[in-house]
């Protein structure tokens, strides 16, 4: 780094001073309430001193202060690749999940915190008061297992209509409408929207829509989507869902899907008003100047967009779309264009955090150029060059193609150089299950000891490339258990007997238990039992039987009859 002086109050001090320096002065900036001034200082400290976790944390902190929550997680996920060991990462990582709408995250990334900080007690950072508040956002409720049985019965309709198969998406949002499951779930409305949309019934599709609307009111995530569905079917309701996205807005991804629905349906003033009222709350949040940044270059307001763009190069020059949007101003500014053209390039530039084909293709331009020159040259180019690094492990990110590039780049580079690569990018999420494994397997190779960390799918979870698949159990296993568990709430103590006589079930009985529509095993199971130990439970297991089960309820006492014949009484051990 060259010596550039620094000057301050007629003073000149070089850059080369101590990290410790920048961060005094970072905290008196602090105290002068100039957040952005303490971030510049705490960023130069920590390039200085890249592997000081304390010192990254700091900074992370300050990026969250200013509500650069994307920012903030680049530092987090930078400091774990270089350190892994760094747990306090996690606790900012869940605050920043949270900000970010990401629950599932949030929620892996908080676990992996409370894992550590309960056998570390004494590393508790000043900030962990801001977690334990935010507990009550990530932990279960107490229907919780009803719920994660609700939302794979959503997950499987919304994949068999992503593949066309209407017939199988209409079973699962059947069964969703049933018991135990509520009756007003607005996520599953909205699904049932579009299965009739994706099936042609345009009037129930509206119909729903509007159902999932009214009990989602203040939900964004949800009120998005509904309102592109209302706008495609040229219904009036699409305009009051996109007023109250643009009022509940939270997440930097729904402003971005507030902006992208207000420019389709040609009422761009809703989102600019949106995006005004944020900075009034929060003058310096990324995205939110960011994309008023680009509405401004649409209307040819050049000035304007100038001023923001420099004040988010002022907060956050790392930034791959503040650089890209930085530059094009850069060029309008050199040629002095006319307001037309100025909104002609600003329709070319995409909301914060969305990337756009003719971008995605000069950066993968960029690197295949680099790399058809030599791979000992373009490893290189990524050590010295942070922004092509960022650029690369974004390209993995989203064009999984571009993972046979990655053996030879780890080739070339120091291993430590290469670990820190390869733990960035699964922190980063690679692009698909392929380039997971593929990472996973070139960090197995050059000796880091799996499981390895990966973000992937909206999880933080770990991956060993090399373990054996999980048995998966069968179906009649599946129905032996459901079995097994209603005669536990019948009577848990003949759990022994009623696994000892399954295990020796002829194969036509246990078809015949797996067929229980009248539900009597689980009650023969139990007399079965209530007779070996000679307990007076036998009429009361028979009088909660209607008439119309004796039959079936009889059939099922001869075939545990049988199985106990043949096994004999020495069920307690099974």
């Amino acid at each position: 780094m060259a010596n550039i002086p620094h000057l301050n109050g007629g003073q000149v001090r070089s850059f080369r001073m101590p990290a410790e320096f920048w961060l005094r002065r970072a905290d008196r900036y602090r105290e002068q309430n100039d957040p952005i001034r303490a971030a510049s200082l705490l960023r130069h400290a920590c390039r200085m001193e890249p592997n000081d976790p304390e010192l990254t944390l700091e900074y992370a902190l300050q990026l969250r202060e200013l509500c650069c929550y994307e920012a903030s997680n680049r530092e987090c996920f930078d400091l774990l690749a270089r350190k892994p060991s760094a747990f306090l990462a996690f606790g900012m990582l869940t605050l920043n999940l949270l900000s970010l709408g990401k629950q599932g995250e949030a929620m892996d990334a908080y676990s992996i915190y409370n894992q550590y900080t309960q056998a570390y007690p004494d590393h508790l950072p000043e900030w962990d008061d801001d977690i334990y508040f935010a507990e009550e956002a990530l932990l279960p409720s107490s229907d919780s297992k009803q719920y994660i049985r609700l939302h794979s019965l959503l997950t499987a309709a919304a994949r068999r209509i992503q593949r066309g198969d209407l017939e199988g998406a209409k079973r699962a949002l059947t069964r969703s409408t049933g018991k135990p499951f509520p009756r007003k779930v607005a996520q599953r409305d909205a699904l049932m929207a579009v299965y009739e949309h994706h099936a042609g019934n345009d009037a129930k599709a509206a119909e729903q829509a509007l159902t999932a609307i009214k009990n989602a009111p203040r939900n964004p995530g949800l009120l998005l989507p509904m309102g592109a569905l209302l706008w495609e079917l040229k219904h009036p309701a699409a305009y009051s869902a996109l007023l109250r996205a643009a009022l509940y807005v939270s997440a930097p991804e729904d402003e971005a899907g507030v902006c992208e629905l207000a420019v389709q349906m040609a009422h761009q003033k809703i989102a600019v008003s949106m995006l005004q009222k944020t900075l009034k709350i929060s003058p310096n949040r990324m995205s939110a100047v960011f994309n008023l940044c680009v509405f401004k270059l649409r209307a040819g307001e050049f000035e304007e967009a100038s001023q923001l763009i420099h004040r988010l190069r002022e907060i956050d020059p790392e930034d791959l779309s503040v650089e890209r949007l930085f530059s094009a101003v850069c060029a309008l500014e050199k040629e002095k264009p006319s307001k037309a053209q100025i909104a002609a390039a600003g329709e070319s530039q995409p909301f914060y955090g969305v990337l756009s084909p003719e971008q995605e293709a000069e950066s993968v331009d960029i690197c295949l150029t680099l790399a058809q020159q030599g791979m000992d040259g373009f490893a290189a180019t990524l050590m010295e060059d942070r922004r092509m690094y960022k650029r690369f492990i974004d390209l993995l990110h989203t064009r999984g193609e571009l993972f046979i590039l990655l053996p030879t780049v780890c080739g070339a580079l120091e291993t430590t150089q290469a670990e820190i690569l390869l733990r960035r990018l699964m922190l980063r999420g690679p692009a698909d299950w392929n380039g997971v494994m593929i990472t996973a397997r070139l960090m197995t190779q050059i000796g880091l000891k799996p499981p390895h960390l990966v973000r992937f799918g909206g999880r933080i979870t770990m991956i060993d490339p090399d373990a054996p698949p999980e048995a998966t159990p069968s179906f009649l296993q599946k129905v032996a258990l459901l079995r097994l568990k209603k005669t536990a709430r019948l009577c848990k103590d003949a759990l022994p007997l009623a696994m000892h006589v399954i295990a020796r079930l002829p194969e036509h009985d246990l078809l015949r238990m797996a067929g229980d529509q009248q539900d009597v095993w689980p009650y023969a199971f139990a007399q079965a039992y209530a007779k070996q130990t000679a307990r007076h439970e036998t009429l009361y297991w028979e009088a909660m039987l209607e008439n119309d089960r004796r039959e079936a309820y009889q059939a099922a006492q001869a075939a545990i009859a049988k199985a106990l014949q043949k096994g004999g009484k020495q069920h307690g051990t099974h």
